[in-house]
């Protein structure tokens, strides 16, 4: 059985992590819904933005499997509402447990969250 395994970015992680993000995201965008610039382009104004992330509120898990980065998944709280921003996930690990084994670890994640909250 393969090992599956989440944990929260952190900035001090940006250069290792960023890029291997943008892949991931340019591999399944490009084909759904291309820019139209290249993929330089994409890269350099997505990097750009995503170093002053996160902002307040919002989070970025990431998933690996077999302990080599697969997706992340991208989302805010504001309030007690969570915002889902972004879930990528590589081409191959799609259709895989990686999602299922997200989803079980996310909703136990919001339980949490949203327990905490209230009880502020």
């Amino acid at each position: 059985m393969r090992e599956i395994s989440f944990c929260f970015y952190d900035k001090t992680q940006s250069k290792e992590i960023l890029p291997q993000m943008f892949d991931i995201l340019y591999s399944n965008m490009s084909r759904i819904a291309p820019t139209g610039n290249s993929y330089d382009d994409d890269k350099r104004l997505w990097l750009s933005f995503m170093k002053s992330a996160p902002a307040d509120g919002q989070q970025i898990i990431l998933m690996y499997v077999d302990k080599i980065f697969a997706g992340y998944f991208q989302y805010s709280i504001n309030n007690d509402t969570m915002v889902i921003e972004e879930i990528e996930i590589k081409p191959e690990h799609q259709r895989t447990a990686l999602f299922y084994r997200f989803f079980k670890y996310a909703v136990t994640l919001c339980k949490k969250i949203f327990y905490t909250l209230r009880h502020i």
